[in-house]
């Protein structure tokens, strides 16, 4: 188990689920699948998807704050 702890009271902030192998596999499989079609992917394209991203991650900029701010992680695998 992964727990998250806030540095601001010490309290587990959020509990997650270690990877198995089989998903750690999965999961590189799928990105050097996702690679190859960012690589393929026309500039104009990519240039459009990264800046979506940034437009949403700015509009969202004071929840990211509060959750960055309250994470320390902790690696405590129970």
């Amino acid at each position: 188990m992964l727990k998250t702890i806030s540095p601001i009271d010490n309290k587990v902030y959020v509990e997650r689920e270690c990877a198995t192998y089989s998903e750690i596999e999965s999961i590189l499989n799928l990105s050097k699948k996702s690679f190859y079609q960012w690589k393929t992917t026309p500039l104009s394209v990519r240039k459009e998807i990264v800046t979506n991203f940034v437009d949403i991650f700015l509009n969202n900029n004071l929840e990211i704050e509060n959750q960055l701010c309250q994470q320390r992680p902790c690696f405590l695998l129970l």
